[in-house]
C-alpha cells in the first residue's frame, strides 16, 4: 500500500502512523481540489468496496458514482469558498441501507498559503440517527395520541354539558356557570335577570301530533331563544319543556323586552314545524335583589314568576316580585 509522505511525525514511523490511520475508528481520506483521492485509510476503502489502488489517483466520481458524490461535494464546496475547516452530515447509500457520518474537512495549504487539498474526518452516526428518527416517530405517535385524548376529552365535556336533543347547555352546566356569575354580580354590584321559558300544553303536542314533533318544537324554540339572545346570555334546557336564559348585566327593561320578543316569535312560527297548529309560550322573569343570597333563591323566583304566567292565561311574560331590583 503506498503511503504519505509526513513531516513532523516525531517518533512515529510511516508504517506506525499508517496502522494508526487503518484502526482508528473513522474514515479517513485526503483529496485535491480536482475531487482526485490523494489518500484513505482501510476503513474508507472497505466502506468504497474497493482496492487502494482503485481509489487513490482517481476522482470522487469515478470511486462512488455521480449521485453520491454530488451528496460529498456539498461540503467540498462549503470549504472551497470559505478556505476554512467546515462541517456537517454526510450520507452514503449502500446496497441495503444508508449510512450517516458526521464530517470535518479541513484545508491542506501550500507553501504560499493556498489550499490545495483537504483532509476529511467522518465519523459512522447511523445509530444516533436511527435513535433521533425512531425518538422523532414516537413523539409523533404521542402528540397524535395527545391530540386524541384532547378530542376526547372535549367530546365528553360537551356530552356531559350539552342537552343532546337541542344542542343547548343543560342544566349541570347551567348551575356550574350561573353561580360563578351570581358570585360575580354580588362582588360587582351588577344587573342579571334569569327568564324561565316554558311551552305551553306541551303534552298536548306530544299526544296529538306525536313525539317527532314534540323534539321538534323543542328545537325550533332553543333556535329562537340563540337566535334571541346576546353572547354573554347562557341559554339552557332545563327539562323537559322548560328553558332558562340567564342575562348578565341585564336589568327589568331589557329582560321584559327581550322575553316579549322570544314569545311572539314563538307564537308566529310555531305553526311552521306544528303541521299547522299555534302553539305559545309563557315566561317568568326574576331579577337579582339584595335579599337573595343564592343561585336557588334566583331561579325560585323566576319559578314562581312562570307559575303566575300560567296562572294568568299562559302566552305571556310575568315578573317575580321583589322590593330591591336593579331596574
Amino acid at each position: 500500500m503506498s503511503q504519505i509522505k509526513a513531516k513532523n511525525t516525531g517518533h512515529l514511523s510511516q508504517p506506525q502512523l499508517q496502522h494508526i490511520l487503518d484502526n482508528v475508528g473513522a474514515h479517513i481520506y485526503i483529496r485535491d481540489l480536482d475531487s482526485n483521492f490523494l489518500y484513505v485509510n482501510k476503513l474508507t476503502a472497505d466502506l468504497f468496496g474497493k482496492s487502494y489502488a482503485e481509489i487513490v489517483g482517481h476522482p470522487l466520481e469515478e470511486v462512488i458514482g455521480l449521485e453520491a458524490a454530488t451528496e460529498f461535494r456539498r461540503l467540498d464546496n462549503q470549504l472551497f469558498v470559505s478556505q476554512q475547516k467546515v462541517e456537517g452530515i454526510e450520507t452514503f447509500q449502500g446496497d441495503t441501507e444508508t449510512t450517516y457520518y458526521w464530517t470535518v474537512k479541513v484545508p491542506l495549504y501550500d507553501d504560499h498559503g493556498k489550499v490545495q487539498s483537504f483532509i476529511g474526518i467522518s465519523s459512522d452516526i447511523t445509530a444516533q440517527k436511527k435513535l433521533e428518527v425512531e425518538l422523532a416517530e414516537s413523539n409523533a405517535k404521542l402528540e397524535e395520541k395527545i391530540q386524541e385524548i384532547t378530542h376526547l376529552q372535549a367530546t365528553l365535556w360537551e356530552q356531559a354539558t350539552r342537552d343532546p336533543l337541542t344542542q343547548l347547555y343543560n342544566r349541570r352546566y347551567f348551575n356550574e356557570y350561573a353561580r360563578k356569575e351570581v358570585s360575580k354580580i354580588k362582588r360587582n354590584h351588577e344587573p342579571m335577570a334569569l327568564l324561565m321559558v316554558d311551552a305551553d300544553h306541551f303534552k298536548k303536542i306530544n299526544d296529538n301530533l306525536g313525539h317527532d314533533k314534540g323534539d321538534q318544537a323543542l328545537i325550533h324554540l332553543a333556535d329562537i331563544l340563540v337566535n334571541n339572545c346576546r353572547n354573554s346570555d347562557i341559554v339552557c334546557r332545563f327539562g323537559g319543556e322548560e328553558f332558562l336564559v340567564m342575562m348578565p348585566g341585564a336589568a327589568l327593561a331589557s329582560a321584559t323586552e327581550r322575553a316579549e320578543v322570544i314569545r311572539q316569535t314563538y307564537q308566529n312560527t310555531s305553526a311552521k314545524v306544528l303541521s299547522g297548529e299555534k302553539f305559545t309560550l309563557s315566561v317568568g322573569i326574576a331579577l337579582w335583589a339584595s335579599n337573595m343570597t343564592t343561585l336557588e333563591d334566583l331561579t325560585k323566583a323566576a319559578d314562581e314568576a312562570l307559575y303566575a304566567a300560567k296562572k294568568n292565561g299562559r302566552n305571556r311574560v310575568e315578573v317575580a316580585a321583589s322590593s330591591d331590583y336593579h331596574i
